[in-house]
């Protein structure tokens, strides 16, 4: 990781620690000259990775703040479907009886209970893969 305005420094050092560099750039796959600048900016209190973890954060920000309004769309679109599943329920049933005219969702026309059940069947529903809401939806 060379720059522009980088000098080069020279140093005699132990036939061992260029061993140790050299075994230590096959294992990380880096140049030895990147091990050693990495190590002098270490021990001298620079740390060049921070930068670039820096980046990396902000964009792990950016992420989880998109997933968040994603989460919180999903759960909008949950609840549209959830009512649109009550409306739903509201016609089939009004149609069963023979009726002609749609009836509002608000109407009364089974107990509490009911509702809950088929509003929990219509969420088992929402999990089902899509050839089984095809077969579904045939029979």
């Amino acid at each position: 990781m060379t720059q522009k305005n980088d000098q080069l420094l020279g140093a005699t050092v132990p036939q061992e620690w260029i061993d140790k560099f050299e075994q230590l750039a096959k294992q990380t796959n880096r140049p030895v000259s990147d091990l050693v600048r990495e190590a002098l900016a270490q021990y001298i209190g620079i740390d060049e990775n921070s930068s670039r973890i820096i980046s990396q954060l902000e964009q792990f920000k950016e992420d989880l703040q998109l997933l968040r309004q994603r989460v919180t769309e999903t759960e909008l679109y949950k609840t549209q479907i959830r009512d649109l599943l009550l409306r739903l329920a509201v016609v089939e049933q009004s149609l069963s009886k023979g009726q002609t005219s749609v009836m509002s969702p608000n109407v009364n026309l089974f107990s509490q209970a009911k509702l809950k059940e088929e509003t929990e069947n219509y969420e088992d529903d929402i999990e089902d893969e899509p050839d089984e809401i095809l077969t579904d939806f045939i029979s």
